[in-house]
């Protein structure tokens, strides 16, 4: 189903039914995100599959793939595979969170509709870590580029201190 993803759906209607969605999304579309992640070569691959549990409607969300982010090691692109597999219990209102057990995922669909764009969303943000970084430190070092010419003077802002702080 393609761009069936931007569409707002009843849940009560698909968790009725037990039926799954499965969608192909390009990261660059998806709404909200921060700064920072970026679309990766090919699109995340999500997978709903809806039911209803102890009388609660849910969702088994299902992301596979891949998406752009900066490593805060080395600054430089890196590609994160996504691997997510969840259950998340859809909520009409912000009252029904009350009776939600805590150990529970919940996510709120404002009177009955679903974005599955924003359910995805949400779920790759709770998937990426706080401080994307390489896995290994050698690929930061081996993407930094070899100082050209000469090395640059090292620089001592505080060298002086004690002189400077004398004078006053």
């Amino acid at each position: 189903m393609p761009g069936g993803w931007s569409k707002r759906y009843e849940f009560d209607k698909l968790v009725d039914t037990h039926s799954d969605l499965e969608f192909d999304i390009p990261v660059a579309e998806l709404p909200d995100l921060p700064e920072g992640v970026g679309a990766a070569v090919t699109p995340l691959h999500a997978k709903l599959q809806f039911a209803r549990e102890q009388g609660w409607p849910l969702v088994r969300l299902q992301l596979r793939g891949e998406v752009g982010l900066i490593c805060q090691r080395c600054l430089r692109a890196m590609r994160l595979p996504v691997a997510a597999d969840s259950r998340v219990l859809l909520l009409a209102s912000e009252a029904e969170a009350e009776r939600v057990p805590p150990e529970e995922e919940t996510f709120l669909a404002e009177g009955g509709w679903l974005s599955a764009a924003q359910l995805v969303t949400e779920e790759l943000l709770l998937s990426l870590p706080a401080v994307p970084r390489h896995e290994n430190v050698s690929d930061c070092s081996a993407e930094r580029p070899e100082p050209a010419g000469e090395p640059a003077e090292t620089q001592r802002p505080f060298a002086d201190l004690r002189a400077m702080m004398k004078r006053e």
